[in-house]
């Protein structure tokens, strides 16, 4: 029980640290789809700036390592890893085509606490790691749950949740990264084509998108804590944001990265 009560307490004091940054300190980047395009998203309006062109077939998930300051990115249309210089939006696939072994990548998370690199496929709904050196999968289990075609992944280093978002039934789910077994930590979400996810530490929620072919993607924002789902606004201009990745302001990252050793104990 000791190390469990060390847990809780760095939790809430890097929460509680993060909180006191700057409300626009960090970086939230996207992927829009159909142009190729690395944005910059503000979390307040909703207001894109372009990045770069990637010139990837199509990259639907993002993910952060923050570790070692690499964004990565999935594309299914080639089943592949990429890395993703996120000051200029250009990118550069990890290993060869298809090396992921799956037919419809989509989901794509980082852990710090424990540097793991999680993805979902949409086809088979299995949970699996990804070799950041090589672009190769190790699959973990089948999503369980009822919970099917995972399309965005985030994660809270704080308190070790892998968070999912499920376009079929219309939930944020939490997702045990042994079992594989998802659970709804949200109410049904409005109808929308329902794609991109990451968790932002500074600001303790989740950032959500979807795809809107006769418009723009709208942003949105999710508070696990008491379930409230608000809509920050349309992303003008951009109508097919799948991707999203949270890159914090480098003293919420150095806080994070002091509580691992602690949250990473064994427990006595």
């Amino acid at each position: 029980m000791r190390t469990r009560n060390i847990v809780v307490v760095m939790g809430a004091v890097v929460v509680v640290a993060a909180a006191t940054l700057p409300a626009n300190a960090g970086q939230l980047l996207g992927s829009d789809v159909w142009p190729h395009t690395i944005i910059d998203i503000d979390r307040d309006t909703a207001r894109a700036t372009t990045v770069g062109v990637h010139g990837v077939c199509s990259l639907t998930g993002l993910a952060y390592d923050s570790n070692n300051d690499q964004l990565y990115g999935v594309a299914p249309c080639v089943d592949a890893l990429y890395e993703i210089d996120r000051f200029t939006g250009a990118a550069t696939i990890v290993g060869d085509t298809g090396a992921l072994g799956y037919g419809n990548p989509n989901g794509l998370a980082y852990d710090p606490v424990n540097d793991v690199l999680y993805g979902t496929d949409n086809n088979t709904n299995a949970l699996f790691t990804i070799d950041r050196q090589t672009g190769t999968s190790s699959e973990i289990a089948i999503i369980g749950g009822g919970f099917t075609e995972i399309e965005g992944l985030g994660f809270d280093p704080a308190t070790q949740t892998l968070y999912g978002l499920t376009q079929l039934q219309r939930r944020i789910v939490s997702i045990d990264v042994t079992t594989g077994m998802a659970t709804a930590v949200s109410g049904e979400l409005p109808e929308a084509t329902w794609r991109g996810l990451d968790w932002d530490p500074e600001r303790g929620l989740l950032w959500l998108t979807a795809v809107n072919i006769f418009g723009d993607s709208p942003l949105y924002r999710f508070d696990p804590e008491n379930g409230r789902l608000h809509c920050v606004g349309d992303i003008i201009g951009c109508e097919s944001v799948q991707g999203l990745a949270y890159v914090p302001e480098p003293s919420c990252l150095l806080l994070c990265v002091a509580a691992i050793p602690l949250i990473s104990r064994r427990r006595l």
